[in-house]
């Protein structure tokens, strides 16, 4: 309810900063920020939204900080959207001169999605990653498993039962820039104590700093470093593009008696989705099976499990929160 409050204070202000200014360059309280450093549920209904009511939300503002808050401004209809955490809330134009609470993000983001007729059509907007900037704008933390045999950043192979889990800490400055800081965690029956690392990604997706267990890496060795240990991550979210994937969700796999595909809903780590799981077996010595979980905003690959001879690979997302 604090947080509410000053947020409503906040959006007065600026609503009454706009009305007062005489020229149609008003100047907006606050600090432009990149997409990267708002959460990609909030980009999401943003997008959505302008699908749903071009009108009302047309001719927007970049991203703004302020007091604590994201917000964008719609010149069009003279609409603030303002964002703080997972709660929404609307003001000016249409929504008149009080603050209205509009519950969260993610529900908002399904209401929308329903009125666009896309809640209907799971596993169609997949989304991949090539750059640590997306997998954090994603998730706020994300836990994978691993098979045997890889070896994250330069640690040791690790074992069956090893996982990796990556958390989004939060803001912090590293020489004067504006970082994101994250918690790497890697745990495993070969690894006698987790290994903890600690890593700063500054706006242009570069880790800038790196940390493990309290010694300091070079800069050198940061930047080489870092995307290796959340590498199979980012592959995690790759993998929905595949033209495997691709062909399974058009159906173009359907008619392949080396192929069986079927849906169910289950949960990862508390988080309800809907999965699709597709298995392909064309000899005794080589299979796959691959499954793509639907999160609501996005889906993803979560599971897979591939056999080529005597060479195997293993990966399952064993909790997931979005941001």
């Amino acid at each position: 309810m604090l947080a509410q409050r000053q947020f409503c204070s906040t959006l007065v202000l600026l609503f009454s900063l706009t009305f007062l200014s005489t020229t149609s360059a008003q100047t907006l309280p606050g600090v432009e920020i990149a997409d990267t450093s708002v959460s990609q549920n909030a980009i999401t209904l943003i997008k959505l939204a302008q699908q749903a009511h071009p009108a009302l939300f047309s001719q927007a503002t970049p991203w703004r900080t302020f007091d604590g808050f994201h917000y964008k401004y719609f010149a069009g209809s003279g609409v603030y959207v303002g964002i703080n955490g997972n709660d929404l809330y609307l003001l000016g134009g249409s929504f008149g001169n009080t603050v209205s609470y509009q519950g969260s993000v993610t529900g908002a983001i399904t209401a929308v999605q329903g009125m666009l007729g896309t809640s209907a059509q799971p596993f169609q907007d997949y989304i991949t990653a090539s750059k640590l900037l997306d997998l954090i704008g994603y998730f706020r933390k994300l836990t994978l498993s691993y098979g045997s045999g890889i070896a994250i950043g330069n640690s040791a192979p690790l074992t069956t039962d090893a996982s990796v889990t990556l958390e989004v800490v939060g803001a912090d400055t590293v020489s004067g820039a504006a970082t994101q800081r994250l918690k790497v965690t890697i745990k495993g029956t070969n690894v006698s104590t987790p290994i903890i690392y600690d890593m700063w990604v500054n706006a242009q997706g570069t880790v800038v700093r790196l940390a493990m267990n309290g010694f300091e890496y070079s800069a050198a060795q940061a930047t080489l470093i870092g995307p290796g240990l959340v590498s199979g991550m980012l592959l995690a979210l790759q993998a929905a593009e595949t033209p495997t994937v691709k062909a399974a969700i058009s159906g173009a796999l359907a008619n392949n008696g080396a192929v069986s595909q079927n849906t169910q809903n289950r949960t990862i780590g508390g988080l309800p989705v809907q999965t699709l799981t597709i298995t392909i077996s064309d000899t005794a010595s080589a299979s796959m099976s691959l499954e793509l979980s639907d999160l609501g905003p996005f889906s993803m690959a979560t599971k897979m499990n591939s056999r080529l001879s005597s060479m195997t690979s293993y990966f399952e997302i064993t909790e997931a929160v979005l941001r």
